[in-house]
C-alpha cells in the first residue's frame, strides 16, 4: 500500500464513517479528550472569553489507543478566545509507556470563523511529554483543518484533517482523517454521537513496528448528558482495526467501553 493510496483510503473511510454515524449519529466533545483542543466560535463581539475544563475518565483513549494503560486518568485545560482567535493549554495523566513522566501537556491555537452556517477551524497543536527520560523524541506538532455544519434534523457533521511532519516517537509524516456526527435525542437531554477516523503514515519503520501496518482505523459511539449546565457524563464504546496481537499495542487497542465526567466553566 503506497502512502498516496493510504491517504485516499483515509479520506474515503472518514467521509463514509461520518455519513454512517450521521444516520445513527456522531461525536460529543467528551468522546475524545483530544477534542478539547479547540474553542467556541466568537466572531462579531470582540470580547475575551476564558473557559476552564477538566475531569476524570475511566480510560484516556486517543484515536482508539489507550494512553493510560486502561486505567483512569485526570485531565484539565484552559482556553482563551478573542474574536476568531483562540489558544489554550491542556494536560492529562498518562501511563509510563506513553511517557516515563506520566504526563502529557499540550499547547494549541488557531482561528475559527462561521460563514453561511458552516464553522471553519484552522489550528496547530503541540503535544509535549515534559520530564520524559526516553532517548526517543516524543513531542510532536500537528496542523488541523476542520469544517462543521448542522444539517438535517439537528445532526451536526464535522470533518477534520490532521497532519504531523514527524508524529509521536519520531514516526515520520502522518495524516489523520476524522468524520464525526452528533444529534440531541428527545429523551432526558441525551446526545448520541460517534466518529470514524483513519491514521495513515508514510511507512516508517517506527510506525510499522508499533502498529503493524502503515495505517489503521478507529471509531467510537456513545451517549452523553449535560447537567447543571457545566457538567457532562459521557459513556462510549471505542474500537480499532489494529492487530491486537502486536506486542506494542496488546491490551491497549482493544474494543472497550469507557466513561468520562467533565466540567466546563
Amino acid at each position: 500500500m503506497t502512502n498516496s493510496n493510504s491517504v485516499l483510503r483515509g479520506v474515503t473511510l472518514a467521509l463514509l464513517g461520518g455519513a454512517a454515524f450521521a444516520m445513527a449519529s456522531g461525536a460529543a466533545k467528551a468522546a475524545d479528550l483530544g477534542s478539547y483542543k479547540d474553542a467556541p466560535v466568537i466572531e462579531e463581539a470582540r470580547e475575551r472569553v476564558l473557559t476552564v475544563n477538566g475531569g476524570f475518565t475511566s480510560d484516556y483513549i486517543f484515536r482508539g489507543i489507550s494512553q493510560s494503560d486502561n486505567d483512569p486518568a485526570a485531565f484539565a485545560g484552559v482556553d482563551l478566545a478573542y474574536g476568531m482567535l483562540y489558544a489554550g493549554i491542556w494536560g492529562s495523566s498518562v501511563a509510563s509507556f506513553t511517557s516515563s513522566s506520566g504526563m502529557e501537556f499540550d499547547v494549541y491555537g488557531g482561528l475559527k470563523r462561521s460563514w453561511n452556517g458552516v464553522d471553519f477551524d484552522l489550528g496547530v497543536i503541540y503535544y509535549t511529554y515534559p520530564g520524559n527520560s526516553s532517548d526517543v523524541e516524543l513531542n510532536y506538532v500537528e496542523l488541523k483543518t476542520a469544517v462543521s455544519a448542522k444539517i438535517w434534523q439537528d445532526i451536526t457533521l464535522t470533518g477534520t484533517v490532521f497532519f504531523s511532519p514527524d508524529y509521536y516517537a519520531e514516526a515520520g509524516q502522518t495524516w489523520t482523517f476524522e468524520g464525526k456526527a452528533s444529534r440531541p435525542l428527545p429523551w432526558w437531554g441525551l446526545t448520541v454521537s460517534g466518529a470514524y477516523g483513519f491514521v495513515t503514515n508514510e511507512g516508517t519503520a517506527t510506525f510499522l513496528t508499533a502498529y503493524g501496518d502503515d495505517g489503521y482505523g478507529y471509531w467510537n459511539l456513545g451517549v452523553s448528558k449535560t447537567f447543571r449546565e457545566h457538567f457532562t457524563v459521557d459513556v462510549r464504546y471505542w474500537g480499532t482495526d489494529v492487530d491486537v496481537s502486536n506486542r506494542y499495542l496488546q491490551g491497549i487497542a482493544d474494543n472497550k467501553i469507557m466513561a468520562t465526567l467533565t466540567f466546563n466553566y
